[in-house]
């Protein structure tokens, strides 16, 4: 934004006040404005623009958050439109929508933008080397290059005669190193040509003439070059949504917000229904599934809307030092902490001694969930006995003794017993009839016991005793065995108060036992869980615990601890034979807020697992280890340099106190929790920096910081599934607690396409899409240049969370930083992502207006808004007589994939190409989801020319069989519904297998694999080349009556699929169309 605080009073053309405040519209009254003239806005002065003006009365759009603004403040009109500014410095820089630079903000304010606060769009430090390009007494018109700065390795930046000049003869003329406002050409009409000028933003910057796009912007995507080409200065749509696959191995266990743990296959096969899917499959859940999740402050509970299940040929293992192991594929995402914020980094990215996020402690809501009983178990309860008899009575009458006997599988006997209370009936009876039960028995004439109903801290600590040092015996005797007197006594009294039974004690020659003879005990624990045999291996954590209230938990751990726990010095130490009590245990403590590790080692070739817990943790629960002080290696941070400057800095005359902990945390070494506490203690309520420190303590009451110790990939051919999880998209899952995580498309093009310079507009995303972008765009090469991807790009972040009004700015913004680099004579990309958000916004602005709405709620005025935006691309002769582009390409993301809503409609009446996105494609983990039935480019025969003489001749009958090919499978999957494959002739069951080799080898991409994510257009050629010599042999072979199934099962075509895959593509496609020809000689066709 170009005007600064000190010019406010300057700039002013009036005064007036605030009548009304309307969320971002603003009403204001005694100012004589003139359309789209930018107003300061009440007390803060925040930024707006005026797009409305009905007599005294002015309507303002405010681009910035109107919390707390009232009617009365005073309100300033400039006299002059939304402008920025245009210069050196423009690329590799990130603007908010009104071209604030964040990084600037950001190290000044911290990551919370205040209001009001106003910066240049260009740094006023930095000095540029200018080379004139006109002589003294030379004529320039307007838009004429007078000079060159060199703005990046690969982009020199052309300063031009601003378009609005009059111009005329160069009066004086400068050489040298100079900041963007100086002057260094003057006009001898008194105009003053700086490096860095301004522009409104809505208006478009003028051309001598439009020219037609003849070509094409590459790129690097398959489907997109070859089939749904776009022109250098065309307008192409991206309607749909966007996903990525990141999955995790069958096995992993999902921990929901209920407490249980379950393996995320049985998630998968319990929502999956009766078909069997072959391949990939995603399955929207009609009732989502309540997990934990962490939003990026602390873990709450979340919402899966989804669960997939697909393949991979490849895993990664990532190992932590505190015994946390996950097994997932090489693109999915870990939280790892880099010193100063949270970066998602792909698990074959990760290093040995990164920092990655774990849960502490996993809150979870109480819930009242009954304890089980066992169904072959007899009534003892007296009370219940009568009331089972009355409700057979009372039903037995209404539907007739046989009728009902038979609903609830009972013999007529058995039914006339147990309604005249002569047997005791089975607790399955009571349960069909609803009947609740408060003590069994195992036969009819044993002894009955007490059932608890839910888990209480009795039952918790029996429990942990029983499932510690207990035994079940020959399936009637349960034993607890354990030297400590206090043990066994506290062990026989809870079993008198929970069932009423009266325990005997035992002394064997090494240890003494307690003993309860009591069938019907043994089958209570075993429907509790509890193992009837080989207890040491396979005992783990019973169901009933999963929901059961913390100090339920609590006792159960304390009391498993004092059975089979080791109370050392250094901590904590409970072993187990058992991995799944293990994990079972670390989920446990994290409920109560106790960080545990786990260890194993292998003796006699088979694994044993210790848990560990530190005394500072483990003084949560057990009082003997309160000390004043502790030293826990775990409870430690790792700190930037950048982020310890800050810290010192704002520590100022207390610095020198911790001057060993800044050497030690300079050198590496990780910073403890209780010194981040004292540091932010000492800073002011204001500090920046102390804020931000207190945002870190708090995530780290939720999550800890644990290291990476050991990271591998290898070949493995298997099943992978993921959940998808609303907003935050990651969950709590792993043998041991861990956080798993789960706009492709238009990132892939910001990254590759073959444009000099990109403009990347972030309009409304949500905040985790812009938080990729920002993170993983600065660390990309340019494939071209080999020059930092960043030297080509300016990014413009207007995340869903801001005001909705800046969307709009953001936009025009965007458009007028494009059309500046067009008129240099170079080739521009747009990508606004999206623009239904913008859309989004307009609706709002209308609906404040009080404006009579259009279709769904959009404004009348939607069609004419987004052609003004679109129109504004092209491909043209500049004043300066220079060739540049600006090609257009906007994100669209219609609800629910409807491609019929209005915004949708309105961009496709406008643009030349549409690539649309399909949730089917995405269902199928097929990417870039682009469906080529529904796609269509209207450049392709204006390219063809272009494509045949730079690539090769047959590009355009290539791509006409291509296209071709897919719509013939597309028409035969409808017989194949019907009758199935193997009823078709041999030739169109080989069109079938063509078909689908060009949907998995050539279409499909993957945009995290360092080869396949960019794919030039003669390597593009080659490979879809390769397929159409396949299917050219394999129509040969089987007119020769070679089954189709031997054509498909040759060797060459696995290969082929790798192909795209290796650095050394030629060699290798080489290689393979060797093995090809030899392959289909021994077929008989050659």
């Amino acid at each position: 934004m170009a005007v600064k605080q000190g010019e406010k009073g300057v700039a002013g053309k009036g005064t007036g006040e605030i009548f009304r405040v309307a969320g971002p519209v603003v009403t204001a009254t005694g100012l004589r404005p003139r359309m789209y003239d930018v107003q300061f806005v009440g007390e803060e002065q925040l930024l707006g623009e005026v797009i409305q003006i009905m007599g005294d009365k002015t309507v303002i759009q405010v681009y910035e958050d109107t919390s707390g603004v009232k009617p009365g403040e005073a309100v300033l009109d400039t006299g002059a439109p939304l402008v920025v500014e245009l210069g050196p410095g423009l690329l590799g820089s990130i603007y908010d929508g009104v071209q604030r630079p964040l990084p600037v903000l950001q190290k000044v304010m911290g990551d919370f933008i205040l209001r009001g606060v106003k910066s240049p769009g260009l740094t006023r430090e930095k000095s540029w080397r200018f080379n004139p390009k006109v002589k003294q007494g030379q004529a320039v018109a307007p838009g004429e290059v007078v000079g060159t700065v060199q703005e990046a390795k690969n982009v020199e930046h052309r300063i031009m005669v601003p378009p609005n000049f009059r111009g005329g003869n160069v009066a004086q003329l400068k050489e040298g190193t100079f900041k963007v406002d100086e002057v260094v050409v003057q006009l001898d009409n008194g105009e003053q040509v700086k490096l860095v000028q301004t522009w409104p933003v809505r208006r478009a910057r003028p051309v001598r003439e439009r020219l037609m796009p003849t070509i094409p912007l590459v790129t690097g995507q398959r489907v997109l070059d070859f089939l749904f080409p776009i022109a250098k200065g065309g307008t192409a749509a991206i309607p749909g949504g966007f996903g990525t696959g990141k999955c995790v191995v069958g096995t992993t266990p999902v921990f929901l917000s209920d407490g249980r743990l379950v393996p995320i296959q049985k998630l998968f096969e319990a929502h999956k229904g009766k078909e069997e899917a072959i391949g990939e499959q995603l399955i929207e859940l009609q009732s989502p599934i309540e997990v934990l999740t962490f939003d990026g402050e602390q873990i709450r509970e979340g919402r899966a809307t989804a669960v997939y299940k697909g393949q991979t040929e490849s895993l990664t293992e990532v190992r932590l030092r505190s015994g946390r192991s996950v097994r997932l594929t090489p693109v999915h995402r870990l939280l790892r902490f880099d010193g100063r914020e949270i970066i998602e980094t792909p698990a074959s990215e990760l290093k040995e001694g990164d920092s990655v996020l774990v849960p502490r402690q996993l809150r979870v809501r109480p819930r009242l969930r009954q304890l089980p009983l066992p169904s072959e178990a007899r009534v003892a309860d007296r009370v219940a006995v009568r009331e089972i008899a009355a409700r057979l009575k009372h039903e037995g009458g209404r539907l007739g003794t046989r009728k009902h006997a038979k609903q609830l599988g009972l013999t007529i006997d058995s039914y006339w017993n147990y309604r005249l209370g002569r047997t005791a009936p089975k607790v399955s009876l009571a349960n069909r009839l609803g009947v609740d039960v408060r003590s069994i028995q195992a036969e009819r004439r044993s002894r009955p016991i007490r059932v608890p109903r839910e888990v209480s801290p009795d039952v918790a600590e029996f429990l942990g005793l029983q499932l510690s040092e207990g035994m079940i015996k020959g399936g009637k005797v349960v034993e607890f065995y354990n030297n400590d007197q206090q043990l066994r006594s506290r062990y026989r009294r809870l079993v008198k108060r929970i069932f009423g039974l009266e325990a005997v004690e035992r002394h064997d020659p090494t240890v003494s036992a307690v003993s309860l003879n009591s069938r019907a005990l043994v089958l209570l624990l075993e429907a509790w869980g509890v193992p009837l045999r080989s207890k040491s291996r396979t005992v783990s954590l019973t169901e009933c615990l999963a929901a059961a209230p913390e100090e339920a938990i609590a006792e159960f751990l304390r009391a498993y601890a004092a059975g089979d726990g080791h109370f050392a010095e250094e901590g904590l130490e409970i072993a187990t034979a058992s991995n799944a009590m293990a994990g079972g245990l670390a989920y446990l403590f994290a409920r109560v807020n106790v960080f545990a590790r786990v260890t194993s080692k292998v003796l006699g070739g088979r694994t044993y697992f210790r848990v560990w817990v530190s005394p500072k943790e483990a003084a949560k629960l057990f009082p003997s280890y309160a000390a004043e002080r502790y030293y826990d290696s775990y409870d430690v941070v790792p700190l930037d340099s950048e982020l310890l400057d800050s810290i010192h800095e704002a520590l100022g005359s207390h610095a020198p106190r911790w001057s060993q902990t800044f050497k030690n945390a300079y050198a590496g070494e990780r910073v403890g929790r209780a010194t981040i506490r004292a540091w932010r203690e000492i800073m002011t309520s204001g500090s920046e920096v102390g804020a931000n420190l207190g945002l870190l303590d708090t995530m780290l009451d939720h999550v800890l910081l644990d290291r990476v110790v050991q990271v591998r990939t290898w070949s493995e051919s298997t099943d992978v599934y993921d959940l998808t999880v609303e907003d935050t998209h990651n969950f709590v899952g792993g043998d041991l607690p861990m956080l798993l995580h789960n706009t492709v498309t238009e990132q892939q093009l910001s990254k590759w396409c073959d444009a000099q310079v990109v403009i990347y507009i972030g309009c409304g995303e949500r905040g985790n899409e812009m938080t990729e972008v920002l993170s993983t765009f600065p660390k990309l090469i340019d494939p071209y240049t080999g020059a930092p991807l960043m030297e080509r790009m300016s990014l413009i972040a207007n995340t869903s969370n801001m005001p909705v009004a800046a969307r709009e700015a953001s936009v025009y913004t965007g458009m007028t930083l494009a059309e500046y680099y067009r008129d240099m004579g170079y080739n521009v990309a747009l990508m606004a992502d999206s623009t239904s958000r913008w859309a989004e916004a307009m609706r709002e602005i209308s609906s404040r207006l009080e404006e009579m709405p259009g279709e769904e709620g959009f404004p009348a005025y939607l069609s004419a808004r987004l052609s003004e935006f679109y129109e504004r691309a092209g491909r043209a002769k500049t004043l300066s007589g220079l060739e540049g582009s600006v090609s257009v390409v906007g994100a669209v993301s219609p609800s629910g994939g409807d491609f019929s809503e209005p915004v949708t409609q309105g961009t496709l009446r406008i643009v030349k190409v549409f690539w649309a996105l399909d949730t089917a494609l995405r269902a199928r983990r097929h990417f870039p989801a682009i469906n080529w039935l529904q796609s269509y480019s209207l450049y392709t025969q204006i390219l063809e020319d272009w494509f045949r003489k730079n690539v090769n001749e047959e590009w355009p009958r290539l791509r006409s069989w291509t296209q071709r090919t897919l719509q013939e499978e597309a028409e035969l999957e409808e017989i194949v519904r019907l009758v199935g494959a193997d009823a078709l002739p041999p030739d169109q069951q080989l069109t079938l297998e063509v078909a689908r080799m060009i949907r998995e080898i050539f279409l499909q991409q993957n945009a995290y694999h360092a080869v396949d994510t960019f794919c030039p257009p003669e390597r593009q050629f080659k490979l879809i080349s390769a397929i159409k010599k396949y299917s050219d042999l394999g129509q040969k072979a089987v007119k020769l009556d070679v089954p189709t199934k031997d054509v498909a099962s040759l060797k060459s075509r696995e290969l082929l699929t790798r192909v795209k895959y290796e650095s050394e593509f030629d060699k290798e496609l080489t290689n393979t169309l060797t093995q090809m020809d030899e392959e289909f000689k021994g077929l008989g066709a050659t």
